[in-house]
């Protein structure tokens, strides 16, 4: 029985740094409609001859700064539980 002890104490002592080591964030967010057109790609078309909608789209302003703004909150709660962020911060929003 003392040995099934000593045996779970060492476990437990070489597991301890491993545990909570690593947090991970996952921030969501909104889109804003955007007002851009949907063009008609009359060159492609399904088999069945409807043509293939291309979407014009791309990130607004509001996204990406809303997006830099979660990361920046992100490191600031990490920072503030005396933890480390691995990896770069993106100040402007974007993805490495």
């Amino acid at each position: 029985m003392a040995d099934r002890r000593q045996l779970r104490g060492e476990v437990q002592a070489r597991r301890a740094p491993l545990l909570w080591s690593f947090v991970y964030f996952d921030g969501r967010g909104e889109m804003i409609p955007m007002i851009t057109p949907i063009a008609r790609s009359i060159e492609r078309q399904r088999q069945v001859g409807i043509p293939v909608l291309r979407f014009h789209w791309r990130w607004s302003e509001h996204e990406l700064r809303q997006a830099a703004h979660m990361q920046r909150t992100f490191a600031n709660i990490i920072e503030a539980m005396d933890g480390q962020t691995h990896g770069v911060v993106q100040t402007d929003g974007a993805r490495p």
